[in-house]
């Protein structure tokens, strides 16, 4: 069966993808063909990374379930824990740091360009706020680039990238879009070529 649906990662191409699923299993990810109903951005192709990201959704290295350290820092030991046990452990270290230190002393970095809603902007902000812990941009790349949007673009949006090819002149400072952006570059078929192979 072949389902139409769009990239969950974080890059600005939003990718539409046409997964093919077999008894309850991914068995190839493609761009959707490129047509009326799919994004013109991806233009019948993606990158790489979501290409082959069945192999990381069923690699048998994915960790599933919580894992404690058992030996020294670095050396790599671990054993399986329960959920219950492993959210005791934390709390018990986030409780101990606060009686100890004040709630200054935990830092609550939750920044994962594609986690899930419970950690950005939900439930995990509101738990360290009630801790009384230093609020922190939730990220480390896109505060800077949001606040010089909005400094230099007002309540815009966003920009079309599909008028990109109209500009006379492109800056990308602190960006790669060969390696995350990677529809941006495609302008030409030997230009795509090239973006594919840094993807």
């Amino acid at each position: 069966m072949k389902i139409r649906t769009a990239c969950p990662l974080d890059c600005p191409d939003t990718c539409s993808l046409e997964v093919t699923v077999e008894a309850g299993r991914i068995v190839d990810i493609d761009a959707a063909p490129a047509d009326h109903s799919s994004n013109p951005l991806t233009d019948g192709w993606i990158c790489k990374k979501v290409k082959h990201h069945a192999e990381r959704v069923y690699s048998p290295e994915r960790i599933l379930r919580p894992l404690i350290r058992v030996g020294s820092k670095g050396e790599g030991k671990f054993r399986e824990a329960s959920w219950d046990e492993a959210i005791t452990l934390v709390a018990g270290k986030i409780r101990a740091a606060i009686e100890e230190s004040g709630p200054g002393s935990v830092i609550p970095y939750l920044y994962n360009s594609s986690s899930a809603r419970i950690d950005k902007k939900r439930l995990m902000p509101h738990l360290f706020e009630r801790l009384g812990c230093p609020e922190v941009e939730q990220t480390i790349c896109a505060s800077t680039k949001s606040a010089a949007w909005e400094w230099t673009f007002g309540g815009m949006l966003s920009a079309d990238p599909l008028d990109v090819v109209h500009a006379k002149l492109l800056v990308i400072w602190g960006g790669n879009p060969g390696a995350s952006n990677t529809h941006l570059c495609h302008s030409s078929p030997r230009q795509r070529s090239r973006v594919q192979s840094w993807s």
